[in-house]
């Protein structure tokens, strides 16, 4: 039976002061300053939520932002040729609400695509996404921004989404 619970989990992921930014420059002050996952809490509250991978990649715990009703733990993905920051959004019994893509970077058939994160104090991300071609330098003209807002109940509100 398993000894390890949902506090266990919150302990390795820090509290932060907002404002925030993520880049791709982050992570590397993430995994030095941070414990790595302890397996036995990866496998039981993570592993389950996220996409299969493989022996290359690795996790690295960010940080927390702590709510009455709502804890969203960021995490660090790493695999190959890509990288980037998820958020899991949990209750504070520790039931799994929800998740998105916030920041990182991907190369795919010779394009590069990238996303930051920006957290204000009043707990809105923004994030800013765009792609250039390997071969030639960023447009900014195809870049893309949206919103995004943890609800008081732990719901995410995604402004794209709204869009159309």
């Amino acid at each position: 039976m398993s000894t390890v619970n949902f506090g266990d989990l919150l302990t390795i992921f820090p509290e932060v002061e907002l404002p925030l930014f993520l880049d791709e420059d982050s992570a590397s002050l993430f995994s030095q300053n941070n414990d790595p996952f302890p397996e036995e809490l990866f496998d039981r509250f993570l592993r389950p939520l996220l996409p299969e991978d493989d022996e290359y990649t690795e996790y690295v715990p960010c940080f927390r932002i702590s709510k009455d009703e709502y804890h969203a733990l960021v995490i660090w993905k790493a695999s190959l040729l890509t990288y980037e920051y998820l958020m899991l959004v949990f209750d504070r019994r520790g039931d799994f609400l929800g998740s998105e893509r916030i920041g990182g970077m991907l190369v795919r058939d010779e394009q590069l695509f990238r996303r930051v994160a920006h957290f204000d104090t009043d707990g809105t991300i923004n994030i800013a996404e765009g792609s250039s071609d390997l071969k030639e330098s960023f447009d900014p003209q195809a870049s893309n921004t949206y919103e995004l807002e943890i609800l008081p109940n732990g719901d995410i509100y995604n402004s794209r989404s709204k869009l159309n």
